[in-house]
């Protein structure tokens, strides 16, 4: 087995025990989100060159929104250039 993967087994026992759920102590739902094996995953998702689900979905989200935007600017802009030029030809005979 790998450094790494020890770490992690090492880790999530750690978790494990400290959950509660084979040991007498047990600790709170906010001492759980504060442990190690479920905080950093940005950190761990780099360091082990993979990207998160949520990482993906943003950027997908970026993307449309990008996408909209120029949409957007492309509509008004002829919105303008329409209304420029229906003011321009009442204005003159």
């Amino acid at each position: 087995m790998s450094d790494e993967s020890s770490l992690v087994v090492k880790t999530s026992c750690h978790f494990v025990l400290l959950s509660g759920i084979y040991g007498s102590s047990r600790l709170s739902a906010s001492g759980c989100m504060k442990h190690s094996w479920l905080n950093n995953l940005e950190e761990k998702a780099k360091r082990h060159r993979v990207r998160l689900k949520s990482q993906l979905r943003l950027q997908s989200y970026l993307a449309a929104h990008r996408q909209w935007k120029k949409h957007f600017y492309a509509v008004a802009a002829a919105n303008r250039l329409k209304r420029f030029q229906q003011n321009r030809s009442v204005s003159t005979p």
